[in-house]
């Protein structure tokens, strides 16, 4: 997939056990339809594999996807007054 860019991290639980993966991608932005580009772009990269798709709230950025896969084997802690 020409011109589409990734960052992947893998997600583990406290032991070190590899649980998922997030991958924040980005592409076609010089292309007609971009959506359509990163639509088979996730199709490709995750294979029929259960996983999550982010898109921007306002819809307007479709060369941008974030994939998360495994989020129901992490390990959450409860949420206080954490920060970015």
């Amino acid at each position: 997939m020409e011109g589409v860019k990734i960052f992947e991290q893998e997600l583990e639980d406290n032991n070190g056990n590899k649980k998922g993966k997030i991958a924040i991608m980005y592409g076609g932005l010089d292309e007609e339809n971009p959506k359509k580009i990163m639509d088979d772009v996730v199709l490709k990269y995750t294979n029929g594999k259960p996983h999550s798709q982010y898109v921007d709230i306002h819809l307007d950025n479709p060369w941008f996807r974030i994939i998360l896969s495994g989020v129901n084997d992490l390990n959450f802690k409860e949420f206080k007054d954490q920060k970015l």
